[in-house]
């Protein structure tokens, strides 16, 4: 029997992770593996189907493969292979006595990168950092921290943003940096009450929440109310390629969030095969017509009478 994907939750140190392996069938052509911690990509090892040979891509031998690299992963988290990494993230232990490697200044850019920056980013932006975006990130600390303690940080989350530009809307970035300054609370989306509407048709059962949906239909919602703006700037093709690649960037619990369509907005829209092709000005006014085709699909908003 083919085996289609494998959870399981490891404890480590004293911390809980997740190990999530899938594969994504014969039209993505790739089995990933993704170690999460609080609905958090850590790390993602990848198989692509074209770097096998064609007697192992049948579904028996996939199989095998699939819990063979869940295995790797679980085997190297577990030896402490990927500690350097999470350690971006959180502590872990003593998180490799940095403190004794690295000055005040930079311990503490340490410190609040890992604990309330890095986590925003996935949490509250949609944004899932690669090696290269952490190994940046760490660079962009050391030079920080021999700055004055008044440019620091505004010049860490400077370089910070030059490294997620691609896949981050400039606007939103800049709340989040006023969060993490103190300036400003954590955003909460208002909540949207139905407006009362004079028919015996009986009122919701809960009229102050969004009705809550599945991933595969939130999947299903992004592509038709974004399809047709999409497709008419890169064509069919690469749309479905955008899709593919968005959707499997973002943990399943990154839909339930209630500005989630929002963010998977930003992500296609701040793509690079969409920004070279389009000016910001129609990102902006595109943006504004799917949250608003989306609202009326999941009747977020009052109708007009």
């Amino acid at each position: 029997m083919m085996i289609q994907g494998i959870n399981e939750n490891i404890i480590y140190r004293d911390i809980e992770f997740h190990i999530q392996t899938e594969d994504k069938g014969a039209s993505r052509g790739v089995i990933v593996s993704t170690l999460f911690h609080g609905g958090m990509i850590i790390f993602e090892k990848r198989v692509s189907y074209e770097d096998l040979p064609e007697s192992e891509k049948d579904p028996e031998r996939l199989g095998t493969i699939l819990k063979t690299t869940h295995e790797e992963l679980k085997k190297g988290l577990l030896k402490g292979e990927l500690d350097e990494r999470i350690s971006l993230f959180l502590p872990i232990g003593k998180a490799r006595e940095e403190g004794g490697n690295l000055s005040s200044g930079e311990e503490e850019m340490v410190r609040k990168v890992r604990e309330d920056v890095l986590p925003s980013l996935v949490r509250d932006l949609g944004v899932e950092l690669s090696r290269d975006d952490l190994g940046g990130i760490r660079n962009a600390i050391r030079t920080a921290s021999s700055l004055p303690p008044k440019e620091r940080y505004l010049t860490l989350y400077a370089e910070i943003f030059n490294i997620i530009k691609d896949r981050c809307d400039r606007e939103a970035y800049k709340r989040q940096v006023r969060v993490w300054t103190g300036l400003s609370k954590p955003e909460r989306p208002p909540v949207r009450k139905k407006a009362s509407i004079p028919s015996e048709r009986p009122a919701p059962a809960s009229p102050d929440h969004a009705v809550s949906i599945s991933v595969p239909e939130m999947k299903e919602l992004v592509r038709r109310v974004t399809v047709p703006e999409l497709t008419r700037v890169i064509g069919e093709s690469l749309s479905e390629a955008l899709y593919h690649k968005v959707f499997s960037e973002i943990h399943d619990s990154f839909y339930q969030r209630e500005n989630a369509f929002e963010l998977l907005a930003d992500r296609l829209l701040n793509s690079g095969i969409v920004r070279k092709r389009v000016t910001d000005e129609w990102r902006n006014d595109v943006k504004a017509t799917w949250v608003r085709r989306y609202r009326k699909i999941r009747d977020l908003e009052p109708r007009n009478a």
